[in-house]
Order: C-alpha cells, then structure tokens, then sequence
C-alpha cells in the first residue's frame, strides 16, 4: 500500500462537470512573450476529479496559489471529496495535486485579515465553520482516502492530510503548523494531532511553527509512508 504511486494513472485527468463545475474555471494568463498577454489565454479547473476503475480521483490545481483554503475553494475540495465519497463505484479515494508541487498552504489568513479590518467578524465566523466542516467530513469518510502531501503541508492543509486515512508524504514535503508566526493558535484540529506526537514535540512545533520534511513527519506520525 505504500507503493502509492502504482494508485496514480499516468493519462491526464480530465475534469468532470459534474464536481469540477464551470464556476471553478479560472483564467490565467500564459506566455509572459506572447504578443498580447491580456488575449491569449488558457482555461484551468481548479480542482480536478475522475474515476479510474475503482479508484476515485481528486487533484487540487491552485499551486500557483499554493492551494491555499479559500472559502470558494474549500467548497470545491468538499465537493470533490463528497462526490466521491457517495459514489457507489468508487472504493478508494485519491487526493493529491496536478502538479506535485506544494499539497495545501492551509488557512487562508491574508482574506481573514482582510475581513478583520473591515469588522466583519460574521464572515470570519463562516469562513472557519466552512474550515472545520471540510476536516470533519474527511476525517468522518466512509472510504479510505490515500492523500500525497508535496511541497508545502501547513496548518490547516497539515491538518487535511493528517484528517484522511492514509497520509503519506514526500522528500521534498514540509510540514508545519505554523499559525503563531500569524497570531493565531493551532486550530482546525490541530491540538488533536499535536497531542499524539511523541513526547512534547507536538507543542513544540505548535510554539516555533518549524516546518519538518516528510521523513520526519513519518517519525513523529504525521504520514504513514514516505513516497
């Protein structure tokens, strides 16, 4: 099982419209050398989702934004799991990113402190409720989720891996929960999995938010496996 990449198919993934839905296009501009950079354009899902024979598929693709937990973008991550979750084919679920660069920043603090200026605390209530929901439901899947953390794994996207079932990581992951160089304190069930760390690592990380790399993460039972 930790031969996870055997999980992976090798043909380009194909968005389904039915999680994948129009309104999660985003258009990004490509080719700085272009002739008219503002024409010449590339439409880009920003969550990705299929089935391979019995294996459901969710890819994240917002790495240029580190997949950062927007609120729009934990709505298509909770779809994308959820789809596959009540989908009878499906007996295993994927979750990873398009390009294997970074898994998930986690919380997305600059639109908190945007919302804070503004005394909008009822949408920063929503905007974490929204949070919470989506580790939950991972956590509560009735199907295995086989999740591969490249890259950055941090607070709350640390969390979403260590939520599903079989996390695993990479030599190039960095794991960190590191809501205090915000000001913020662990959340989204963070103090859950910093409590089950050996000894007093777990509060240790919580108080310097150090990023660790994904073989370290195996050693104190944050991934089942390095891939």
């Amino acid at each position: 099982m930790r031969q996870g990449r055997s999980l992976i198919p090798n043909a380009a993934i194909s968005p389904i419209v039915d999680v994948s839905i129009r309104s999660i296009v985003s258009h990004r501009l490509i080719g700085d050398n272009a002739p008219n950079k503002y024409l010449k354009r590339q439409e880009i899902y920003d969550l990705y989702a299929n089935i391979d024979g019995n294996l459901g598929i969710v890819r994240m693709n917002k790495e240029h934004r580190y997949n950062t937990l927007t609120s729009s973008f934990i709505d298509q991550v909770t779809r994308g799991i959820s789809s596959m979750d009540i989908d009878h084919i499906v007996r295993m679920i994927y979750l990873g990113t398009a390009k294997h660069e970074h898994f998930s920043n986690g919380t997305d603090f600059r639109s908190i402190a945007y919302m804070k200026e503004r005394n909008d605390y009822e949408s920063i209530r929503d905007y974490f409720q929204k949070l919470y929901r989506l580790q939950t439901d991972i956590a509560k899947t009735n199907k295995p989720i086989f999740a591969v953390a490249s890259g950055h794994a941090k607070n709350s996207g640390a969390c979403m891996l260590m939520a599903c079932g079989q996390p695993m990581t990479t030599l190039d992951t960095k794991v960190a929960f590191n809501e205090v160089t915000f000001g913020f304190t662990p959340h989204s069930g963070a103090v859950y999995y910093l409590n089950k760390m050996p000894g007093d690592f777990g509060t240790f990380m919580a108080l310097t938010g150090m990023a660790i790399h994904g073989s370290e993460a195996c050693r104190v039972g944050i991934a089942e496996g390095v891939i």
